[in-house]
C-alpha cells in the first residue's frame, strides 16, 4: 500500500498555495485555526486518500477475472478515476506530487476479491405476475 506521509503540525501549509484555488484564497488548512485541528484534518485526508488508493487497486485486480469485455472497460475507467482522487485527496493532504504519481500503477494495496464460481451453462429465472408465470432462460 502506498504511504500517504502526513507532516507534522508544526510544519504549516504553504499559506501562498491553496489547493485548487488562487494563491490569495485561503486553503482549508489555513481555515483551521488551531495546528491540532490542521493535524487531524492531514490525518483524515491522508486516510481517505489510502482508501482511494486501494479502491484503485482492487478494480485494476480483478480486471483479468472479468469475462465480459465491457464490466472489464468499466473497472479500468473506474480505478482511473479512483487514482485521480487519490492524489488529489493527497495533495490535500500535504503529500508530495512526485510520492502520489508512480511511473506504473500496482495491485499491492488491492483488498482480495474472490471470484464467484462458474454457474451452469444457463442460468433461470422465474418470475410470478398477477396469476402469470414468466421463466427466462440465459446462456452463459
Amino acid at each position: 500500500m502506498r504511504a500517504f506521509p502526513v507532516p507534522p503540525p508544526e510544519r504549516g501549509h504553504d499559506p501562498g498555495h491553496a489547493v485548487g484555488g488562487r494563491a490569495d484564497t485561503p486553503s482549508a488548512d489555513e481555515r483551521c485555526r488551531r495546528p491540532d485541528q490542521r493535524h487531524r484534518r492531514r490525518r483524515s485526508l491522508a486516510g481517505l486518500a489510502s482508501l482511494e488508493d486501494s479502491l484503485a487497486a482492487t478494480h485494476l485486480a480483478v480486471i483479468p477475472q472479468l469475462r465480459d469485455a465491457i464490466t472489464a472497460k468499466l473497472a479500468a475507467q473506474i480505478a482511473g478515476i479512483e487514482s485521480q482522487q487519490a492524489t488529489v485527496l493527497g495533495l490535500a493532504a500535504g503529500t508530495a506530487l512526485e510520492a502520489l504519481t508512480p511511473a506504473e500503477a500496482s495491485t499491492e494495496a488491492a483488498i482480495e476479491y474472490a471470484a464467484p464460481a462458474e454457474a451452469d451453462a444457463t442460468d433461470e429465472t422465474t418470475t410470478t405476475e398477477a396469476g402469470a408465470d414468466t421463466t427466462t432462460t440465459e446462456a452463459n
